[in-house]
């Protein structure tokens, strides 16, 4: 309980995926190459965005399971770009597992702790070091109420895309004084 945030109230524990995932979060928070902050905080859920990298891109990990990589537009969820969902299951010797991916096709942990921190966490954190890197761009599509965005590398890419409903391109890194 030692890395509990004193918002918590005590209404979600240790053994919450928020509760989990925010210890977690506290222990390997140097190990991302974009350190993740809290920038809200609900009794089920947290938001995350990181440090360096635009507001628009945020995490979402709720208590039903959720972590989820979104881009926010125009304060909306715009579109998704990963996620890193859990269904936890106690079967009957008392290990975990993601009920999403089924017993059989899946691993077997000792632990909920466990089973949230290498199904998702662990993933989550390889997904940002892996994809937040280099020269790229947020790109927001839209057209008729659909939604989209990606990150982008390339501006040649850019110049091709402008005829399928691109309404705006976001840089993805940004200085320190521009986050808050």
């Amino acid at each position: 309980m030692k890395y509990l945030p004193e918002w918590w109230n005590g209404k979600a524990g240790m053994d919450t995926v928020c509760g989990i995932s925010y210890n977690w979060l506290a222990e390997h928070r140097y190990d991302f190459s974009f350190k993740p902050e809290v920038v809200k905080k609900r009794q089920n859920s947290i938001i995350l965005a990181f440090r360096g990298i635009s507001r628009h891109l945020t995490c979402k990990i709720d208590n039903s399971g959720s972590v989820e990589i979104r881009v926010v537009f125009r304060k909306i969820t715009w579109d998704l770009l990963a996620d890193f969902d859990v269904s936890i299951v106690k079967d009957s010797v008392d290990d975990f597992h993601c009920g999403i991916c089924g017993a059989k096709r899946g691993k077997s942990y000792s632990s909920k702790k466990e089973l949230v921190e290498k199904h998702c966490l662990i993933p989550f954190q390889k997904w940002v070091n892996l994809n937040l890197k280099g020269n790229k761009s947020i790109l927001i599509f839209g057209s008729k109420g659909n939604t989209a965005a990606k990150l982008s590398v390339s501006a040649r890419k850019l110049q091709h895309l402008s005829g399928k409903n691109l309404i705006c391109v976001l840089q993805l890194h940004v200085q320190e004084k521009h986050l808050k």
